[in-house]
């Protein structure tokens, strides 16, 4: 018996996700009767470090791997251990996050196989090779230290089996360790993307054609995730929504909702076209308690940077505006993203896109900024492309978003032919110290909203003055010194990214809550009182909307706020920043206008 390992780790501490790269590719390669002499002993799958994992392999044959960018240290350093250990073990990895070429393997001389792209048939093949000559260079679709064998070969999709059906999750769950307090799992309807955003790991040609897998498949799929009650479904679809039948997949999940009062969620990453049909399907994701927000991706404002990156918008800022507005009516929140910096970003352009942004009629509900990541397999990591536009990257330690532990690394960018590494800063300061925490986590929300439809001013125009004045109060020059030198040394490589706010020192938040936090903490609103006295009612109901994480009752200018909730220090935070990024947790529960 050839005892074999697979290491596919997660990224949502506490919670994990089920290995759906390993399951599909085993489970494939075990449809060929002539490989019944091979076992999967173990599959690593959840938060263990890597000492845990290399304690509880025992006598490997072959170790496989699925990596991504934040389990690839962990997953590597197992890799070493296991390779010095049993030297004679066959090490075979996949994903996205090697890069795939031979001068690569040759930098990682613990590796002998790596397996590009979709992986079920090559892998099949490297197992046929394992009981045969083994001879690894001969196939098609492989890299090693020696060749990188392009030829991909034919996967058959309908006959790659699921690993929610054929057993192979039933006993990962069952048998998930007791630190893990929950389990998300990814769901694939279809494979492909007919987009080419050189940001992205799915614009490669090799993933352009789209399959499907078969409906009474996924709809028994879906059945197993409500009934074994996982917690979160993370959409691996790149375009959900651009299938008619994406509308009976969702109609299914509901009806399985109400049949099971299943209480998870699903999150999908909504298609870039076929916009009356993903609108009309959001709604029905969100009244239907699946989700709590339709996210509605830009990635960028400005024109020439959308060209650089091959990048389609399906809708300008005025019908954005519309169907914000049409989605607010029907009691669905809308978040945007953008990703920064990219090549054709200037800091004035990407300054006036966030203020056009502010200045719809009817605005996003919430906004986040992604600072550019460097995936290794996309057309930002070649030497061409980068030479062109200039780029300039950072290898850091952790990620620029919440993150859980030490050790993971992340490439982002940090200045480009048109930007400075300092106006890079300066735009993100913009975007995630004071764009975020005053607007998005409600600061002067209600004052800016107000002022902008009574034609006072615009929001933009307000935001601009409240940045002036505050650059010369000294707890500001002092705050925003501090967030740069920790940027500073963070793309440095001299510290972690995030921020430590919790007991918990491995618990790492972005810039936009340390900056919420140390508004608050400087009486911003009084601060805003004395600069627009004529609208401290205003900014009072600003002020009082905030939830501070005790349950409270006031009442002020004719206004009652009241919350019930009462959190741990460190739970206010997580339910803020980290569960609440995406809802207005931020804001008390009950605000209401009373009779005086």
């Amino acid at each position: 018996m050839v005892n074999c390992y697979g290491i596919q780790l997660s990224n949502w501490h506490p919670s994990a996700t089920l290995p759906q790269a390993l399951g599909t590719i085993w489970g494939y390669a075990m449809l060929d009767t002539q490989l019944d002499n091979f076992k999967l002993r173990q599959v690593f799958w959840e938060n263990e470090d890597a000492d845990t994992i290399v304690s509880e392999i025992v006598d490997p044959d072959i170790l496989v791997c699925s990596c991504y960018v934040w389990n690839w240290p962990t997953t590597y350093e197992v890799i070493k251990q296991i390779k010095s250990k049993f030297p004679n073990c066959l090490i075979v990895i996949g994903g996205p996050e090697p890069k795939y070429s031979v001068e690569w393997m040759q930098q990682h001389t613990d590796i002998d196989i790596l397996i590009p792209y979709y992986g079920e048939q090559v892998f099949t093949n490297v197992l046929r090779e394992y009981n045969d000559k083994k001879e690894y260079n001969s196939l098609d679709g492989v890299i090693t230290q020696e060749v990188y064998n392009k030829s991909l070969p034919k996967i058959d999709y309908d006959a790659i089996p699921s690993p929610y059906l054929n057993g192979f999750f039933d006993d990962l769950v069952l048998n998930k360790r007791e630190q893990t307090k929950g389990v998300r799992c990814v769901f694939e309807s279809n494979r492909g993307c007919p987009y080419s955003c050189v940001f992205c790991d799915i614009g490669a040609k090799a993933y352009q054609k789209v399959k499907k897998f078969d409906l009474a498949r996924i709809e028994k799929e879906l059945e197993w995730i409500v009934t074994n009650n996982i917690n979160v479904v993370d959409v691996a679809d790149a375009n959900f929504g651009i299938f008619d039948r994406d509308e009976e997949i969702v109609d299914t999940l509901i009806k399985l909702k109400k049949e099971y009062n299943w209480k998870g969620r699903f999150l999908p990453t909504w298609s870039k076209a076929r916009g009356d049909r993903v609108l009309r399907l959001a709604k029905k994701v969100v009244h239907n308690g699946l989700d709590t927000i339709f996210g509605l991706s830009l990635q960028s404002l400005n024109q020439s940077t959308l060209d650089a990156v091959k990048r389609t918008n399906a809708f300008n800022l005025d019908e954005m505006s519309t169907i914000v507005q049409d989605m607010n009516a029907d009691g669905v929140d809308v978040y945007t993203e953008l990703i920064f910096p990219m090549p054709g970003d200037t800091l004035d352009n990407f300054k006036n896109g966030i203020y056009d942004l502010l200045d719809m009629p009817t605005t996003f509900n919430k906004f986040q900024i992604n600072q550019l990541s460097q995936l290794t397999n996309t057309e930002f990591n070649s030497d061409v492309y980068n030479s062109m536009y200039k780029m300039k990257w950072a290898d850091i330690k952790g990620f620029t978003r919440h993150y859980y532990g030490v050790g993971a690394k992340d490439t982002v960018a940090i200045g480009t032919k048109d930007m400075s590494v300092d106006e890079v800063f300066e735009g993100l300061f913009f975007a995630k110290c004071i764009v975020i925490p005053f607007y998005f986590y409600g600061i002067i929300r209600h004052f800016a909203d107000t002022l902008h439809k009574e034609g006072v001013t615009t929001r933009s125009e307000l935001l601009k003055q409240i940045e002036h004045s505050l650059a010369d109060e000294k707890w500001y020059i002092d705050f925003k010194a501090q967030m740069k030198q920790h940027y500073m040394d963070a793309i440095n490589g001299e510290r972690e990214f995030g921020f430590a706010m919790l007991s918990d020192p491995q618990d790492f938040f972005g810039e936009f809550a340390v900056a919420h936090r140390a508004y608050i903490e400087n009486s911003i609103h009084t601060f805003l009182k004395k600069q627009f006295p004529q609208h401290s009612d205003l900014i009072s109901y600003d002020q009082m909307s905030l939830w501070t994480g005790t349950a409270e009752t006031t009442v002020v200018n004719e206004y009652m706020f009241s919350d019930t909730r009462q959190v741990s220090h460190d739970d206010y935070y997580k339910e803020l920043y980290v569960i609440g990024r995406f809802d207005d947790r931020w804001m008390k529960k009950s605000i209401r206008r009373i009779e005086c």
